[in-house]
């Protein structure tokens, strides 16, 4: 770990194998970044993978960003979710999760699978409050 300070940015780095736990998120990766005054953005790269507390997906991806005061996340590179509740896998190349609404929209090589069925596509939105 290590760490910068000043009145204008604020930087703390967690290298190999780090972890933080939020009030909404665990994540994991090679390397997480957190920055800006009371750790507001969280940048995550290697072997990113976590969980979402509030609605119990599961992830993977090559690389994360977190929005601490607006509750958005970027997903990054070989996206994967798994929403064990409605028994729903989902990959892509980008994803954005809005944890307010619960609400996840994934872009590029979009794979969506539930049960026996299956669909691919560009763009996707899936509401996991509407399990839709």
């Amino acid at each position: 770990m290590h760490g910068s300070a000043s009145e204008t940015n604020n930087k703390t780095v967690l290298e190999r194998h780090a972890h933080i736990s939020t009030e909404s998120f665990d994540i994991n990766a090679q390397l997480i970044e957190l920055e800006d005054e009371n750790y507001r953005y969280v940048t995550a790269t290697g072997a990113v993978f976590g969980k979402s507390k509030k609605s119990n997906l599961d992830f993977t991806c090559d690389k994360l960003f977190f929005d601490r005061e607006t509750n958005l996340i970027y997903f990054e590179g070989n996206v994967n979710v798994k929403d064990t509740a409605n028994n729903v896998d989902a990959q892509s190349q980008l994803m954005e999760y809005d944890l307010n609404t619960e609400t996840a929209v994934l872009q590029v090589n979009v794979k969506l699978n539930q049960n026996n069925s299956k669909g691919t596509g560009s763009l996707a939105v899936y509401k996991t409050k509407e399990k839709t």
